[in-house]
């Protein structure tokens, strides 16, 4: 039987102005070594820019809901193929998303993470006998919506208190519901 480690929160990517200033100063540099010239560098910031407001302007522009439908712990996979770690316990959240927006919406288990009462934020996990994970990005179509379950890997002292989405650009968090038995 293959055990768990829960991992705690995912680090900050970098964001996106930070690689666009570290790419002028590899360019500038670079650009005594090689032939570049100023044009060709100032050319290379200016699409670096465009993509980098194009991306924030389409992550701004997305409108959806993130809804937690279903909370249930401890949780043991069927035929105990998959344990926590001794000293954990599994969680699960049924989670909807509905695309209330014009513009493409996806979701993945990475965007999201469970608080529990111990402080900790912690990652959703692949817990394989779950016929509706959320294991693979969801794209729910504008008007649409697209559900499945999340599953985390908590301290078994530990109870959960807030699911926490990560789909737009700033994280937001989502209340649970009571616990079903």
């Amino acid at each position: 039987m293959a055990g768990f480690t829960p991992e705690r929160e995912r680090p900050e990517a970098l964001p996106a102005l930070v690689v666009l200033m570290l790419a002028a100063l590899i360019s500038l540099t670079t650009a005594g070594c090689g032939g570049t010239d100023e044009k060709d560098l100032d050319q290379a910031l200016e699409d670096a820019r465009r993509a980098v407001e194009q991306e924030n302007s389409s992550l701004i522009n997305q409108s959806f809901t993130v809804t937690a439908t279903m909370l249930y712990y401890p949780y043991t996979p069927a035929g105990g193929s998959l344990l926590p770690e001794p000293g954990y316990q599994f969680v699960l959240v049924g989670v909807s998303v509905r695309n209330t927006g014009e513009n493409p919406v996806v979701a993945s288990y990475s965007d999201f993470t469970l608080e529990a009462d111990d402080g900790g934020r912690y990652l959703a996990a692949v817990v394989t006998d779950l016929d509706d994970d959320f294991g693979a990005a969801r794209s729910p179509i504008p008007g649409s919506e697209e559900s499945g379950t999340l599953a985390f890997s908590i301290p078994a002292t530990a109870k959960p208190v807030m699911l926490w989405q990560e789909i737009g650009p700033e994280a937001a968090p989502v209340p649970l519901p009571p616990p079903s038995q």
